[in-house]
């Protein structure tokens, strides 16, 4: 499999298991940073401790919007989803 076949199979994967954790999800605002608008700085709070998990000293429960105990591409695209929203 080519590095662009797997890339798109990944990107797929977590797309999928993203709409199956829809669910199970709390009411998610992405507004990270509590300034009550969804923007790009919102996006950057959480693009800035991305990978972080909890016991990490940078991370940001604030960021974790799925509340998992790590700061992922799923907290990522939460709050994309809700920017887009607000618009």
């Amino acid at each position: 499999m080519k590095l662009k076949e797997i890339g798109i199979a990944v990107v797929l994967a977590l797309a999928i298991t993203l709409a199956l954790n829809v669910a199970s999800v709390r009411a998610i605002t992405g507004d990270v940073n509590g300034d009550d608008v969804v923007d790009i700085l919102d996006i950057a709070a959480v693009a800035g401790v991305f990978g972080t998990h909890t016991g990490d000293p940078t991370y940001n429960p604030a960021a974790d919007i799925n509340s998992d105990g790590l700061i992922d591409i799923f907290d990522l695209v939460y709050v994309v989803i809700n920017l887009t929203t607000a618009l």
